[in-house]
């Protein structure tokens, strides 16, 4: 299980939150991945989708995702840009406010310069324009 998973799950619970979600991590078969996917997309009671990022990069369409907020970074920087990508697929209907959790002090101090160094390369690399992958937000915690 993840344990970031579980925390979010835990603080849920002790403020009395009561909302339906789908839960995916690397756990989870991807057979039974789609169903639940399908139960995101298609089940207005379902409100969150709770994923672990490698789970989301790939495969997955969340078209019903209005807001998107990764608690966790991962040192490739095309595999949170899929994981983003999820939410942003044919049929998206709506905007999507992507959201990063950065904890201060922890590893994510490391990873976020890692990943914005790598970011602003692939631009120029790809583009010649500095920071054209900027990740969208980053909120402090």
């Amino acid at each position: 299980m993840n344990a970031i998973q579980d925390r979010i799950l835990n603080e849920c619970k002790e403020h009395g939150l009561k909302l339906e979600f789908i839960r995916i991590d690397g756990n989870v078969p991807s057979e039974e991945r789609m169903n639940m996917v399908n139960r995101f997309q298609d089940d207005n009671k379902v409100r969150i989708a709770l994923l672990s990022i490698t789970a989301a990069s790939t495969g997955l369409t969340l078209t019903k995702a209005q807001t998107v907020i990764f608690a966790e970074y991962i040192w490739t920087p095309s595999i949170m840009i899929q994981a983003e990508d999820r939410a942003h697929r044919i049929g998206q209907k709506n905007s999507v406010n992507v959201v990063y959790l950065h904890a201060e002090g922890t590893s994510d101090d490391l990873l976020d310069k890692i990943l914005e160094k790598k970011l602003k390369m692939v631009g120029l690399i790809l583009d010649g324009k500095e920071q054209i992958l900027e990740m969208k937000v980053k909120n402090k915690v």
